[in-house]
């Protein structure tokens, strides 16, 4: 008999619970890097977007094409998700690579409010009273909604979260001011 087959022969014969060996740790996923944004001076909705792969070689966006899905020169794009917009899809985050979401971000966060500080700036110097911005929040969702679904649902409640945020804001400052 082998000293082997002994140990085995004791380990077993206590009748103890298999230990279970923890599982595999696991690395987190990787994070992809976001792609650099260089917006065309011409063009309000044209922008460069560098490649992560291939710095030197930037990818051109348009985000007005395919119903504001918006449109990229990317491989991933070009093969992916153009065959389904050409074909009618409706715009749609799952028909955008990194580029077209990295172009759109980069319009919401840096050109949307130099856009509505101009359009404020010609704006007269009486204050909106709550109701005036309420209803024109209201058209302002009805106008995304209609606008042939280039927005997700999600989009539209984020808009209409802020936009009520806004209001209740605005009237809490109204209301401090009367006192």
């Amino acid at each position: 008999m082998d000293s082997a087959d002994v140990a085995v022969g004791f380990w077993s014969g206590l009748n103890l619970p298999l230990l279970i060996m923890p599982a595999k740790i696991r690395k987190p996923p990787k994070v992809k890097p976001i792609p650099q944004i260089v917006q065309h001076d011409d063009e309000m909705f044209v922008f460069d977007a560098m490649s992560v792969s291939r710095p030197n070689y930037p990818h051109r966006v348009e985000l007005d094409s395919y119903r504001w899905n918006g449109s990229c020169t990317c491989e991933a794009f070009s093969f992916k998700h153009e065959p389904e917009l050409s074909r009618g899809q409706p715009p749609s985050d799952q028909r955008r690579c990194s580029h077209i979401k990295a172009a759109r971000s980069y319009f919401l966060d840096e050109i949307l409010p130099k856009l509505a500080a101009s359009l404020n700036g010609h704006r007269a110097a009486a204050p909106d009273t709550p109701r005036h911005l309420k209803h024109k929040a209201l058209m302002a969702i009805k106008a995304v909604a209609e606008s042939n679904g280039s927005e997700s649902l999600s989009d539209l409640m984020f808009l209409r979260s802020a936009v009520v945020a806004h209001i209740e804001a605005v009237e809490e400052q109204q209301k401090s001011e009367r006192k």
